[in-house]
């Protein structure tokens, strides 16, 4: 039961480094399991990873950084969430170069869906994101921009390849 593999407080990269099996209750009731938490003053950049077997979430961004040239690898359908990147609370990311697949999973207890990338404003403002030269597939959603209608996270998007999800290509929910 590994609810954070790493809890980040500073600034800092992570080059080329292998993220697997970090999961607390995946399947409920928790839903949990964080590779990286970067909660510090930032920014935090992740470089040429994997991510594989998460719980929950790849990276919890709520600090600015760089995220490039990872890939990320959901656990597929099941009663799971799957997200490579949960970017809250006023973070500015730039998200340059990933694969991230199979972030499908719907969890049970609420009919939540997955997304390979979300951002949103849940946890405070001023969230945004730059998502250049991605490939986003088979995925709920390939990005999800807000948790619900007051959110106001803002994504400028371009150069993916944004193809074959299950549900929506992009979704917003945000203003």
């Amino acid at each position: 039961l590994v609810y954070q593999g790493i809890r980040h407080k500073g600034l800092g990269t992570f080059e080329s480094v292998d993220f697997k099996n970090i999961k607390y209750d995946e399947s409920g009731p928790t839903y949990g399991g964080v590779a990286v938490a970067a909660f510090g003053g930032g920014p935090v950049d992740i470089n040429s990873c994997n991510f594989e077997e998460i719980g929950r979430v790849g990276v919890l961004y709520w600090v600015s950084g760089t995220f490039s040239n990872n890939t990320y690898t959901g656990k597929g359908p099941g009663d799971w969430l799957d997200y490579c990147l949960d970017i809250n609370a006023g973070a500015a990311v730039d998200i340059i170069a990933n694969t991230i697949t199979d972030c499908n999973g719907i969890a049970s207890s609420d009919g939540s869906t997955s997304a390979g990338i979300l951002v949103t404003t849940l946890y405070g403002g001023g969230t945004t994101a730059t998502v250049t030269g991605n490939t986003l597939t088979a995925n709920s959603s390939g990005m999800a921009i807000g948790y619900d209608d007051t959110d106001t996270a803002v994504i400028n998007a371009s150069c993916n390849l944004i193809a074959g999800n299950i549900d929506y290509g992009i979704v917003a929910s945000a203003n």
